[in-house]
């Protein structure tokens, strides 16, 4: 699905953004943030036909470091094909999936604002008359997602996080400290 290439370049990416905020933790210690993990829902900017448009979200973040992920798990059933024949396709279902990183910008103890950017993708799942429980997938297209996450701390363990985005239309997570 994805080149080796676009793989490397992406943990490149990742590894220089996880050290600037490491650095930035180190030399600006009021801004300190805590350790946390979230989970909840995502609920995707895309027409998804049968398929729900709603998906598990779950984040980290560390330090300054955000990191995001979802997806609406929806999958083929049967053999998967590599080529289909165009005549006998049926739209069955709609893939949707959002990866996102960001920086946490710390308003106070309790409040925390992340700007994000992302990669969000849409595979869509065909079936064919011509092969039954079978199945073909399609990457019909790719965007960039650009958010915003609020998270409020209500006390020292939990949190709510709201976010909002261009492909990821909203997304409400239950925020944990570590």
């Amino acid at each position: 699905m994805f080149s080796k290439i676009y793989i490397f370049k992406l943990i490149i990416i990742l590894f220089i953004i996880f050290l600037n905020s490491c650095i930035t933790y180190k030399f600006s210690y009021k801004n300190k943030l805590v350790n946390d993990f979230s989970v909840g829902l995502s609920n995707y900017n895309y027409t998804t036909y049968k398929s729900p448009d709603i998906g598990p979200s779950v984040s980290f973040s560390t330090y300054n470091f955000y990191l995001d992920m979802s997806n609406n798990l929806v999958f083929g059933k049967g053999t998967e094909y590599s080529m289909m024949t165009y005549d006998n396709k049926i739209l069955q279902k709609v893939n949707v999936g959002c990866t996102n990183i960001g920086y946490n910008i710390k308003l106070s103890d309790t409040r925390i604002l992340a700007p994000t950017i992302g990669y969000a993708w849409c595979i869509k799942i065909y079936s064919d008359n011509n092969y039954p429980n079978s199945y073909y997938r399609m990457i019909s297209g790719t965007n960039i997602n650009l958010g915003l996450n609020f998270k409020l701390y209500l006390n020292n363990k939990i949190g709510l996080m709201l976010g909002i985005g261009t492909y990821e239309r909203i997304k409400l997570n239950f925020v944990i400290k570590y």
